[in-house]
């Protein structure tokens, strides 16, 4: 009796850890569904790389400037301080500011997303001199 009464508890917690094994399936097949929308986003804004883009600078805080990145029109970026540093800085020309903006175009065309921009490239740029 006493074996059988341990086999029916055995069973019991058995059939109770697969049930719960299933809910757990039941969780990751939802999140692998919701994957795909993220993807579609994210090729709607890579499929805008190749169309037009312009540059415009813009006034910023203590005389400095900044940029916008215009794609088809559409106002996509806008910059008021020099990327990567520290505060709030803007660019001290707006010939600086540019070589910004067209280095981050460049990224972008090029699929680098996000379009980041380093110490390493200000400094390439002569941006911080």
């Amino acid at each position: 009796m006493d074996r059988i009464l341990f086999s029916l508890i055995l069973i019991l917690l058995y059939s109770c850890s697969q049930n719960r094994a299933k809910e757990e399936n039941k969780d990751t097949s939802v999140k692998t569904e919701q994957l795909p929308e993220t993807k579609a986003k994210t090729q709607e804004l890579d499929s805008s790389e190749k169309g037009n883009f312009e540059v415009k600078i813009i006034s910023s805080q203590e005389n400095t400037f900044g940029y916008e990145i215009w794609i088809d029109g559409q106002k996509t970026i806008i910059q008021k301080t020099i990327p990567s540093v520290q505060g709030n800085k803007g660019f001290t020309t707006q010939e600086k500011a540019k070589k910004v903006a067209e280095l981050v175009i460049s990224k972008i065309k090029k699929n680098q997303m996000p379009p980041s921009v380093n110490q390493r490239e200000l400094d390439s740029l002569g941006i911080m001199k």
